[in-house]
């Protein structure tokens, strides 16, 4: 499926290399292999086979209405830059973004405006800022919420990390704003081949990347976006006591959380290998066992990245062959 996938995109989009997707893919694999493997299997072999059924039953069900939700926000973000959708299509499409997330920085989720283009032939630069954004308010809502968790449980690589994202967040809402800077930015976007480098593309781009960030969009984005994200939480909640972890909701998201921040600094692809690994640090320092800590975030990243990864391949799939 990835494959004929791949194809397609490839085909009429420059974004994406499929080889160096292929090659993240392989890595990915390995990765995993490598951690199971180091942390004992047969060990995280009994941590599922005796895990409490009853904590995994509302997972899904809150996933799903979250997904949901989302892409509602997606709808009314196309909305402002005059891209009508119905909500079927938003939330086909949400879901659809996840069948790339394997690719470095999540850039694959670009392959949302090449869906659109398919079904209602709007050009692709007028839509990769609904990414781009989508990106940006994922990213300030976990900021906020780690410093909001900061209040309860005191973590110094929390904080390291809240300000590195700060720092960046607040340089890309500088290169949005900034008029001097939005040739900059362009030059840039133009560079890695996102959009075509033509004044005609570039003003679709700027046009919709300057009304998905007016300061009322930013501010309802915001408190939209930490709601789902907390509510979201309620997963990575789930996800301990599944394992029996004795861990309240706060210190839960504080320490997945985190861990995002660091994928999203390392611009891995879906921060593999970084958000695992600061997570068994932080539950190590915690004298939660390794095999216990792998074994509830093993758990959290299928859930939350690769069960949506394989419906989105689906449903991509279905979108190409129309």
């Amino acid at each position: 499926f990835r494959r004929v996938l791949f194809r397609s995109i490839c085909k009429e989009m420059k974004y994406f290399n499929k080889n160096k997707i292929f090659v993240s893919i392989l890595l990915v694999t390995l990765f995993y292999v490598a951690i199971v493997l180091f942390s004992d299997f047969d060990k995280i072999k009994t941590n599922y086979q005796n895990f409490d059924i009853l904590y995994f039953l509302p997972i899904l069900p809150i996933l799903f209405f979250s997904m949901f939700c989302r892409s509602l926000v997606q709808r009314n973000l196309l909305k402002k830059i005059n891209i009508c959708i119905s909500i079927r299509s938003s939330f086909l499409i949400f879901l659809g973004g996840y069948s790339m997330i394997m690719t470095p920085g999540g850039v694959g989720l670009m392959i949302k405006s090449f869906l659109i283009q398919k079904k209602y032939k709007h050009e692709i630069s007028k839509s990769i800022p609904l990414v781009l954004a989508e990106r940006f308010y994922d990213i300030f809502a976990v900021e906020v919420i780690i410093l909001f968790t900061l209040f309860w449980f005191f973590s110094i690589t929390s904080i390291i990390l809240a300000i590195l994202l700060g720092v960046g967040l607040s340089i890309v809402i500088l290169f949005i704003k900034n008029k001097k800077l939005n040739h900059l930015f362009l030059r840039i976007i133009t560079k890695l081949k996102i959009i075509p480098d033509d004044q005609e593309h570039k003003a679709f781009f700027l046009d919709s990347l300057q009304k998905l960030f007016e300061i009322r969009i930013f501010i309802k984005m915001s408190l939209i976006i930490t709601g789902l994200v907390l509510f979201e939480g309620i997963i990575i909640f789930l996800s301990f006591q599944i394992f029996s972890i004795n861990v309240e909701y706060i210190e839960s998201i504080q320490i997945y959380y985190s861990s995002m921040l660091l994928g999203a600094l390392s611009l891995l692809p879906a921060g593999i290998g970084a958000i695992e690994s600061l997570f068994v640090f932080l539950l190590s320092e915690k004298n939660i066992s390794l095999d216990l800590a792998t074994s509830t975030i093993l758990f959290i990243r299928f859930v939350t990245i690769w069960l949506l990864s394989a419906i989105g391949i689906i449903i991509s799939l279905k979108f190409l062959s129309k």
